[in-house]
């Protein structure tokens, strides 16, 4: 069944057989409706396929049988519900040999030719690649498809005259030996079937109509915000390749489709370690940009993350006091209306409580300021990181857990669900009044200690120093809290030691005996307070150092987050503990991040530490990068918020494959078989290893004068 000429020479009158190839091919089947509602690239719709065997009718297992073929043929075309002149091509089998062509060219005929206007093109694409054998079939389906989506029939090579068994005429069947064009109506899709037939008598056959898109025209519906473009690749090196070739494809990309390009770049590609995030108003300056990053250059529009070696989810940690500055939040309300949105609610809710708008607060001035008033400040600080929950929310970011340091637990209460709005609201406002009224009783210092060697401390001073341990932040940092005079002499002692001692700017001792006179009053204005499960997100205590259902949240339970040691790495490490593996700081001013990544680098574990605002960086694009950087770092697809519709799929450039040798290193033991090369007629090759040792195959056909000494 093998040409002697190497060649495949379908339905021609030479034809002797046919050539072995190699090749596969894959192909993605899904049904129709499901494939339209994934917004999938459809290359053709299978209208029909079917089997069967004719082994036993055969007259020999290198005869096909005529009866199988055309019963097969006839089994798909009435399963397709189609008729025999809808079919336009058909993709035959086309071994080229002298048995199986007229066979098949008959069994087609009858089928699908006789009865037609103007004759069936037919062809074979074994004559352009080889057999494939058991993936003939598929190297078939694949040049249907393509026939189909180009309106175009490749020619079938090889054919000098038409094999004289076969009656095309008769049959109403030509095979198509130059590229034709299949010409369609609008209102009827190019229909081809496929043929593919065994050697003991296996037959298969399928019919694939074109896929037409009928909202081709129309462009995405999109508002004038585009979306950000995420790219990924295995390697750094890669991921600047992918940039080029994407710099490359948007440069000749209408502004209107940019909305699909980036649609497609994140839901429809895998997410790669290294990854990249870019904003632009233009496919012109995203190309540009993606310019720059591929040749090594930097920009501030475009980010890059690395995915974490562990997957993990996202923790919100709500920051104490310490966050507060002169002037946070204006940046917030002059650039952001969602944000003056969100924070007049919270403002009015305060106010009606408290007396004062938080708004004003954030807008005065130096001289009327009070930020340094816990009353004021704590609510201030609740109220931006409400504010902040509220906006990363709506960029599709949501914590799985949440901690608060101090008085950030009301927040992270809130941010979990156990305290509504009012709730909150409640608590922040009497929480602080109580405080404000021990203002002037003491202050506060950061110290580099661990728990046990600050507890140590307070011992050595054997009750000379009124001061206790106030906050544990991390193994290696605590906050003391205590009188004047006793942190004076708290911070001499530690000196004469070399500890690092910083003082806070604070005129309260919280978390201390001095917080024991507002006790009543606090459990009085709370007492009502009915908090509910955590519907949200898991709430990890810091007072506790473990994780607290919502209803305990109670007046007593803020009490106690008022008068106990904050256990800050404890809760931290109870996040890290439940797989958090992103942690987000929530205030307006990043002060918990030393705490957060001494504690992952002393549970040796990899995450990454991210804050929603900085001092005098605290923009609506501040938010915006926090919440693209934990996409980036986030596991599965990007969510919905920055494609509140779905996009067309579009073809995006292929993958930058970055091309390595692996070949193994020679040894002396190899024989270097494959790396032979003759360089004498009689001599050969020298051996390796050897100085004076040659082998060589002596051969007249390539050598032909070897052929005139005979020996013996």
């Amino acid at each position: 069944m093998l040409s002697a000429d190497g060649r495949c020479k379908a339905f021609d009158a030479t034809g002797d057989g046919y050539v072995r190839a190699e090749g596969s091919a894959v192909l993605l089947l899904k049904p129709l409706e499901k494939a339209l509602a994934d917004g999938d690239t459809i290359q053709a719709v299978i209208l029909g396929s079917g089997v069967n065997a004719d082994g036993a009718r055969k007259s020999g297992i290198t005869i096909p049988s005529r009866e199988g073929q055309v019963e097969l043929m006839r089994g798909v075309l009435a399963q397709s519900g189609l008729h025999p002149h809808d079919v336009d091509f058909i993709e035959a089998h086309g071994t080229g040999t002298a048995v199986g062509d007229p066979v098949e060219a008959s069994a087609i005929g009858t089928v699908y030719g006789r009865g037609r206007h103007a004759p069936l093109p037919i062809g074979s694409v074994k004559t352009n690649l080889g057999h494939l054998e058991s993936a003939s079939g598929m190297a078939g389906l694949v040049k249907a498809v393509l026939v189909l989506r180009h309106h175009l029939v490749p020619p079938s090579l090889h054919c000098s005259a038409p094999n004289p068994h076969i009656d095309f005429a008769a049959l109403n069947i030509e095979l198509v030996t130059a590229t034709r064009v299949l010409a369609s109506r609008s209102d009827k899709p190019l229909v081809a079937g496929v043929n593919s037939f065994g050697f003991g008598g296996a037959n298969a056959h399928v019919l694939l109509r074109e896929y037409r898109r009928e909202h081709d025209a129309e462009s995405s519906p999109h508002g004038s915000a585009l979306p950000p473009l995420f790219l990924s690749a295995r390697t750094e090196p890669a991921l600047r390749g992918m940039a080029g070739r994407y710099a490359a494809f948007l440069r000749g990309t209408p502004q209107a489709e940019l909305y699909d390009v980036a649609y497609s770049a994140a839901c429809g590609r895998d997410r790669l370690e290294k990854r990249l995030a870019l904003v632009a108003t233009s496919p012109t300056d995203a190309a540009a940009e993606l310019a720059r990053y591929a040749h090594g250059e930097c920009s501030s529009s475009l980010l890059v993350e690395d995915a974490l070696p562990e997957s993990g989810s996202v923790a919100f940690v709500y920051s104490g006091n310490g966050a507060q500055w002169l002037g946070m939040g204006r940046t917030l309300l002059e650039g952001s209306p969602r944000f003056a949105e969100i924070l007049s609610e919270i403002d009015t809710g305060i106010r009606a409580l408290a007396g004062f708008s938080v708004r004003e607060e954030l807008l005065a001035d130096e001289p009327d300021t009070r930020l340094d008033d816990t009353v004021v400040a704590q609510p201030a600080l609740f109220a931006i990181q409400v504010a902040v929950t509220v906006l990363l929310a709506e960029y599709g970011i949501k914590p799985a857990a949440v901690a608060g340091h101090s008085v950030g637990e009301v927040a992270a209460a809130w941010a979990s669900g156990a305290l509504t709005l009012d709730q909150a609201i409640r608590v922040i406002v009497f929480r602080s009044a109580a405080q404000g009224a021990t203002r002037g009783s003491g202050t506060m210092a950061a110290v580099s200690l661990s728990r046990e060697a600050a507890a140590k401390v307070v011992s050595e001073l054997d009750g000379e120093a009124d001061v206790t341990v106030a906050a544990v932040n991390s193994p290696h940092m605590v906050t003391f809290s205590g009188n004047l005079d006793g942190m004076a002499r708290l911070g001499e002692h530690l000196k004469s030691r070399e500890v690092r001692f910083t003082p806070l700017n604070l005129e309260y001792a919280f978390h201390s005996r001095h917080m024991d006179a507002v006790q009543g009053g606090l459990l009085r204005d709370l007492h009502d307070l009915a908090p509910a499960s955590c519907a949200n997100a898991v709430f990890v205590s810091s007072v506790d150092g473990r994780v607290v259902d919502g209803k305990l949240l109670d007046a007593r339970y803020w009490w106690r987050n008022v008068r106990e040691c904050v256990r800050f790495d404890a809760a931290v490490m109870e996040l890290v503990k439940s797989g958090c593996r992103i942690f987000v700081e929530i205030g307006p001013h990043a002060i918990l991040q030393r705490y957060l990544r001494d504690i992952l680098v002393f549970m040796n574990v990899k995450g990454r530490v991210l804050s929603a605002l900085r001092k005098n960086a605290d923009g609506a694009e501040r938010i915006h990068e926090t919440a693209l950087r934990v996409h980036l770092l986030a596991d599965g697809t990007i969510p919905g918020a920055f494609f509140p519709q779905s996009g067309k799929k579009v073809r995006l450039p292929n993958y930058p494959w970055q091309h390595e040798r692996y070949w193994h290193r020679t040894t002396n033991e190899s024989l270097r078989a494959i790396e032979r090369r003759r360089v004498h007629p009689l001599l050969g090759w020298l051996q390796p290893g050897q100085e004076s040792a040659w082998e060589n195959v002596l051969d007249p056909q390539v050598v032909p004068w070897l052929g005139d000494h005979a020996v013996g």
